[in-house]
Protein backbone atom coordinates (compact mmCIF):
# COMPACT_ATOMS: atom_id res chain seq x y z
CA UNK A 1 0.00 0.00 0.00
CA UNK A 2 1.64 2.87 -1.18
CA UNK A 3 0.64 6.46 0.04
CA UNK A 4 1.00 9.70 -1.92
CA UNK A 5 0.35 13.14 -1.26
CA UNK A 6 -2.12 14.29 -4.30
CA UNK A 7 -4.24 17.73 -3.78
CA UNK A 8 -3.49 18.23 -0.46
CA UNK A 9 -4.30 14.95 0.89
CA UNK A 10 -3.16 11.14 0.95
CA UNK A 11 -4.31 9.29 -2.34
CA UNK A 12 -3.69 5.30 -1.77
CA UNK A 13 -2.15 3.49 -4.27
CA UNK A 14 -3.12 -0.43 -4.07
CA UNK A 15 -1.74 -3.18 -5.79
CA UNK A 16 -3.58 -5.77 -6.97
CA UNK A 17 -3.60 -7.81 -4.18
CA UNK A 18 -4.38 -5.30 -2.06
CA UNK A 19 -7.30 -3.95 -4.22
CA UNK A 20 -8.48 -7.96 -4.31
CA UNK A 21 -8.74 -8.09 -1.14
CA UNK A 22 -10.61 -4.51 -0.77
CA UNK A 23 -13.09 -6.28 -2.74
CA UNK A 24 -13.39 -9.50 -0.84
CA UNK A 25 -13.49 -7.79 2.37
CA UNK A 26 -16.72 -5.64 1.04
CA UNK A 27 -18.47 -8.59 0.59
CA UNK A 28 -17.62 -10.61 4.07
CA UNK A 29 -18.80 -7.56 5.92
CA UNK A 30 -21.66 -6.38 3.62
CA UNK A 31 -24.24 -8.04 6.22
CA UNK A 32 -23.37 -4.83 8.33
CA UNK A 33 -22.14 -2.19 6.39
CA UNK A 34 -23.80 1.50 5.90
CA UNK A 35 -23.71 3.70 3.13
CA UNK A 36 -21.52 5.89 4.37
CA UNK A 37 -18.63 2.88 4.23
CA UNK A 38 -16.65 3.64 1.49
CA UNK A 39 -13.40 2.27 0.30
CA UNK A 40 -11.81 5.07 2.21
CA UNK A 41 -13.06 3.20 5.42
CA UNK A 42 -12.86 -0.28 4.57
CA UNK A 43 -8.93 0.31 3.88
CA UNK A 44 -8.27 1.42 7.92
CA UNK A 45 -9.26 -2.07 9.09
CA UNK A 46 -7.06 -3.79 6.51
CA UNK A 47 -4.12 -1.55 7.12
CA UNK A 48 -4.60 -2.19 10.73
CA UNK A 49 -4.20 -5.99 10.31
CA UNK A 50 -2.10 -5.79 7.63
CA UNK A 51 -4.37 -7.11 4.67
CA UNK A 52 -5.24 -10.36 6.64
CA UNK A 53 -8.74 -10.57 5.63
CA UNK A 54 -9.55 -12.75 8.74
CA UNK A 55 -8.41 -10.74 11.40
CA UNK A 56 -9.32 -7.29 9.60
CA UNK A 57 -13.05 -9.11 9.75
CA UNK A 58 -12.92 -9.96 13.15
CA UNK A 59 -11.93 -6.63 14.06
CA UNK A 60 -14.79 -4.24 12.03
CA UNK A 61 -17.44 -6.75 13.56
CA UNK A 62 -16.24 -6.36 17.44
CA UNK A 63 -16.66 -2.58 16.74
CA UNK A 64 -20.02 -2.75 15.00
CA UNK A 65 -21.18 -5.07 17.88
CA UNK A 66 -19.64 -2.48 20.59
CA UNK A 67 -21.31 0.64 18.53
CA UNK A 68 -24.78 -1.28 18.75
CA UNK A 69 -24.19 -2.06 22.78
CA UNK A 70 -23.01 1.47 23.63
CA UNK A 71 -25.15 3.36 21.07
CA UNK A 72 -22.71 5.07 18.94
CA UNK A 73 -24.80 5.28 16.12
CA UNK A 74 -27.49 7.49 17.61
CA UNK A 75 -24.86 9.23 19.92
CA UNK A 76 -25.69 12.29 18.39
CA UNK A 77 -29.81 12.69 18.61
CA UNK A 78 -32.01 14.06 21.02
CA UNK A 79 -31.86 10.55 22.66
CA UNK A 80 -28.99 11.05 24.41
CA UNK A 81 -27.98 13.48 26.78
CA UNK A 82 -25.10 14.54 28.54
CA UNK A 83 -25.04 13.34 32.33
CA UNK A 84 -25.79 16.48 35.17
CA UNK A 85 -22.38 15.99 36.17
CA UNK A 86 -21.12 17.25 32.91
CA UNK A 87 -23.48 19.66 32.09
CA UNK A 88 -22.70 21.60 35.16
CA UNK A 89 -18.66 20.82 34.30
CA UNK A 90 -17.93 20.26 31.44
CA UNK A 91 -14.23 19.98 30.36
CA UNK A 92 -13.87 19.96 26.65
CA UNK A 93 -15.10 21.93 23.50
CA UNK A 94 -15.10 21.13 19.39
CA UNK A 95 -12.66 24.34 17.73
CA UNK A 96 -12.73 23.91 14.05
CA UNK A 97 -10.18 22.51 11.46
CA UNK A 98 -6.65 23.23 11.50
CA UNK A 99 -4.55 24.42 8.55
CA UNK A 100 -4.61 20.38 7.29
CA UNK A 101 -8.30 20.40 7.95
CA UNK A 102 -8.08 17.78 11.00
CA UNK A 103 -10.54 18.27 13.18
CA UNK A 104 -9.18 20.41 16.68
CA UNK A 105 -10.67 20.11 19.85
CA UNK A 106 -9.79 21.24 23.17
CA UNK A 107 -9.52 18.92 26.60
CA UNK A 108 -9.58 21.12 29.53
CA UNK A 109 -8.08 18.70 31.82
CA UNK A 110 -6.50 21.21 34.65
CA UNK A 111 -9.92 21.62 35.63
CA UNK A 112 -11.11 18.79 35.56
CA UNK A 113 -12.36 17.82 39.63
CA UNK A 114 -11.42 14.03 39.09
CA UNK A 115 -12.51 13.07 42.57
CA UNK A 116 -16.12 14.57 41.39
CA UNK A 117 -16.00 12.49 38.15
CA UNK A 118 -14.61 9.60 39.97
CA UNK A 119 -17.82 9.40 42.32
CA UNK A 120 -20.66 10.84 39.90
CA UNK A 121 -19.71 8.54 36.90
CA UNK A 122 -19.15 5.30 36.06
CA UNK A 123 -17.34 4.04 33.15
CA UNK A 124 -19.60 3.40 30.83
CA UNK A 125 -20.98 7.28 31.14
CA UNK A 126 -17.30 8.49 30.37
CA UNK A 127 -17.21 6.08 27.74
CA UNK A 128 -20.44 7.95 26.12
CA UNK A 129 -19.19 11.34 26.51
CA UNK A 130 -16.02 10.28 24.57
CA UNK A 131 -17.45 8.36 21.90
CA UNK A 132 -19.92 11.69 21.65
CA UNK A 133 -16.85 13.75 21.14
CA UNK A 134 -15.21 11.81 19.10
CA UNK A 135 -18.61 10.85 16.62
CA UNK A 136 -19.25 14.97 16.32
CA UNK A 137 -15.53 15.65 15.24
CA UNK A 138 -15.67 12.90 12.72
CA UNK A 139 -19.52 14.12 11.45
CA UNK A 140 -17.95 18.06 11.09
CA UNK A 141 -15.37 16.05 9.25
CA UNK A 142 -17.72 14.70 6.67
CA UNK A 143 -19.37 17.95 6.31
CA UNK A 144 -15.87 19.75 6.11
CA UNK A 145 -15.23 17.04 2.89
CA UNK A 146 -18.33 18.55 0.89
CA UNK A 147 -16.96 21.66 0.88
CA UNK A 148 -12.96 21.46 0.12
CA UNK A 149 -13.18 17.44 -1.21
CA UNK A 150 -10.97 16.48 1.31
CA UNK A 151 -11.51 14.04 4.15
CA UNK A 152 -8.49 14.34 6.58
CA UNK A 153 -8.18 10.83 8.76
CA UNK A 154 -6.70 12.31 11.77
CA UNK A 155 -7.78 14.78 14.90
CA UNK A 156 -5.42 16.88 16.50
CA UNK A 157 -6.55 17.16 20.25
CA UNK A 158 -5.37 20.21 22.41
CA UNK A 159 -4.56 19.66 26.09
CA UNK A 160 -4.74 22.42 28.47
CA UNK A 161 -3.14 22.09 31.73
CA UNK A 162 -3.90 24.99 33.10
CA UNK A 163 -4.46 24.81 36.96
CA UNK A 164 -3.52 21.08 36.82
CA UNK A 165 -2.15 19.84 40.10
CA UNK A 166 -0.52 16.18 41.11
CA UNK A 167 -2.87 16.71 44.48
CA UNK A 168 -5.63 15.92 42.53
CA UNK A 169 -4.83 12.41 42.59
CA UNK A 170 -3.78 12.48 46.05
CA UNK A 171 -7.22 11.53 47.53
CA UNK A 172 -8.01 8.63 48.77
CA UNK A 173 -11.23 8.16 46.73
CA UNK A 174 -9.10 8.56 43.44
CA UNK A 175 -6.41 6.11 44.79
CA UNK A 176 -9.01 3.50 45.51
CA UNK A 177 -10.75 4.09 42.14
CA UNK A 178 -7.52 3.07 40.16
CA UNK A 179 -8.10 0.00 37.57
CA UNK A 180 -6.14 -2.81 37.80
CA UNK A 181 -4.68 -4.69 35.08
CA UNK A 182 -3.68 -8.74 35.77
CA UNK A 183 -3.11 -11.61 32.94
CA UNK A 184 -4.99 -14.34 33.86
CA UNK A 185 -3.65 -17.62 32.21
CA UNK A 186 -5.47 -20.51 30.89
CA UNK A 187 -7.02 -22.77 33.80
CA UNK A 188 -6.60 -20.33 36.29
CA UNK A 189 -8.46 -18.41 38.36
CA UNK A 190 -8.13 -15.10 40.49
CA UNK A 191 -9.99 -14.02 44.04
CA UNK A 192 -10.09 -10.50 45.01
CA UNK A 193 -11.19 -10.07 48.83
CA UNK A 194 -12.72 -6.94 50.06
CA UNK A 195 -13.34 -5.94 54.06
CA UNK A 196 -16.47 -4.75 54.41
CA UNK A 197 -16.65 -2.72 57.73
CA UNK A 198 -19.94 -1.43 58.30
CA UNK A 199 -23.56 -2.82 57.31
CA UNK A 200 -25.01 -1.49 54.82
CA UNK A 201 -22.31 -0.23 52.54
CA UNK A 202 -22.13 -0.75 48.99
CA UNK A 203 -20.01 -3.20 47.17
CA UNK A 204 -18.94 -1.94 43.55
CA UNK A 205 -17.16 -2.74 40.91
CA UNK A 206 -16.50 -2.66 37.01
CA UNK A 207 -14.21 -5.14 34.80
CA UNK A 208 -13.59 -5.84 31.12
CA UNK A 209 -11.28 -8.65 29.36
CA UNK A 210 -8.63 -7.34 26.37
CA UNK A 211 -11.23 -9.73 24.52
CA UNK A 212 -12.93 -13.27 24.83
CA UNK A 213 -15.47 -13.29 27.72
CA UNK A 214 -15.10 -14.72 31.45
CA UNK A 215 -16.94 -15.59 34.24
CA UNK A 216 -17.45 -13.71 37.48
CA UNK A 217 -19.61 -14.63 41.13
CA UNK A 218 -19.38 -12.80 44.39
CA UNK A 219 -18.88 -14.73 47.77
CA UNK A 220 -18.62 -14.11 51.52
CA UNK A 221 -16.20 -15.74 53.32
CA UNK A 222 -17.20 -17.50 56.57
CA UNK A 223 -15.70 -17.44 60.10
CA UNK A 224 -14.77 -21.45 58.72
CA UNK A 225 -13.27 -19.96 55.23
CA UNK A 226 -15.42 -21.41 53.61
CA UNK A 227 -17.37 -19.81 50.82
CA UNK A 228 -21.16 -18.71 50.31
CA UNK A 229 -22.20 -18.18 47.03
CA UNK A 230 -24.01 -14.14 46.57
CA UNK A 231 -23.69 -14.12 42.76
CA UNK A 232 -23.55 -17.56 40.81
CA UNK A 233 -20.46 -17.65 38.72
CA UNK A 234 -21.69 -16.73 35.32
CA UNK A 235 -19.83 -16.13 31.99
CA UNK A 236 -19.94 -12.48 31.13
CA UNK A 237 -19.21 -10.57 27.67
CA UNK A 238 -17.28 -7.97 28.69
CA UNK A 239 -14.62 -7.45 26.09
CA UNK A 240 -16.85 -4.95 24.60
CA UNK A 241 -17.93 -2.92 27.13
CA UNK A 242 -16.92 -2.67 31.17
CA UNK A 243 -19.19 -4.82 33.73
CA UNK A 244 -20.28 -2.88 35.96
CA UNK A 245 -22.44 -4.19 39.04
CA UNK A 246 -23.18 -3.19 42.40
CA UNK A 247 -23.84 -5.01 45.90
CA UNK A 248 -25.63 -4.28 49.05
CA UNK A 249 -23.55 -5.45 52.01
CA UNK A 250 -25.71 -6.68 54.78
CA UNK A 251 -23.49 -7.80 56.94
CA UNK A 252 -19.26 -6.95 57.64
CA UNK A 253 -16.90 -9.09 56.83
CA UNK A 254 -15.38 -10.45 53.63
CA UNK A 255 -16.68 -10.32 50.32
CA UNK A 256 -14.83 -12.08 47.41
CA UNK A 257 -15.24 -10.89 43.64
CA UNK A 258 -14.39 -14.43 41.74
CA UNK A 259 -12.79 -14.22 38.36
CA UNK A 260 -13.06 -17.77 36.65
CA UNK A 261 -10.39 -18.82 33.66
CA UNK A 262 -10.96 -22.30 34.59
CA UNK A 263 -12.53 -23.38 31.60
CA UNK A 264 -10.47 -21.82 28.77
CA UNK A 265 -7.53 -24.56 28.17
CA UNK A 266 -6.08 -22.24 25.64
CA UNK A 267 -6.24 -18.69 25.94
CA UNK A 268 -5.03 -16.12 28.63
CA UNK A 269 -6.99 -13.25 29.04
CA UNK A 270 -5.85 -9.93 30.29
CA UNK A 271 -7.79 -8.87 32.85
CA UNK A 272 -9.08 -4.92 33.76
CA UNK A 273 -11.21 -4.46 37.10
CA UNK A 274 -11.73 -1.63 39.65
CA UNK A 275 -13.49 -2.08 43.05
CA UNK A 276 -15.21 0.59 45.28
CA UNK A 277 -16.95 0.14 48.65
CA UNK A 278 -19.36 3.42 49.01
CA UNK A 279 -19.51 3.55 53.23
CA UNK A 280 -23.39 3.18 54.19
CA UNK A 281 -25.29 7.26 54.55
CA UNK A 282 -26.14 8.39 58.41
CA UNK A 283 -29.77 10.06 57.84
CA UNK A 284 -30.18 12.57 60.93
CA UNK A 285 -33.52 12.88 62.30
CA UNK A 286 -34.67 15.43 64.63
Amino acid sequence: LDMNMVNGKLDYVLQEDQRIKLIEFRKLVADILEPNHDDQFLLRWLKARDFDLSKAQRMFRESHKFRKKIGADTILTPAYEFPDVYKKYPISQYLGFDNENSAVRLFMVGILDYKGYVHSLPVIDLMKILIYFLENDLKMMHERKKSVGIFEEKSTFILDFSGFSLKQFNDKSVINAGIQLITMYQRSSLQVPVDIESKGSILKWAFRTKECNIKFGLFYRKIDKSLEELLPVENVDCQLIPEENEYLCKKTGTYVLYFDNSYSWLTAKQLYYKVEVEAPQIIQTQ
